[in-house]
């Protein structure tokens, strides 16, 4: 059995294929401008606590208290009746 196809019905295939690759296309390019945007978000955070570091934002010195910490807990010596 001969199968015959006109110019006209593979055309329109051809025009369909290309046009679902494209409808395709558009997700990954919006998920790939999502991740470089989150990972420019995380270089820039990054950069930010880099440079804080750097001035001292994180040290000791301008922590509130007394800067020790908490007292440690109070223990009492441990007896072995022999």
């Amino acid at each position: 059995m001969s199968r015959t196809v006109s110019r006209g019905g593979e055309a329109a295939q051809h025009d369909g294929a290309v046009a679902a690759g494209k409808a395709g296309q558009g997700r990954p390019r919006g998920r790939r401008r999502r991740a470089v945007a989150m990972v420019l978000v995380l270089v820039v955070l990054g950069a930010g606590a880099g440079v804080a570091w750097a001035a001292g934002a994180f040290g000791s010195q301008g922590s509130s208290g007394t800067g020790q910490g908490a007292p440690p807990p109070a223990t009492q010596a441990v007896r072995a009746d022999a």
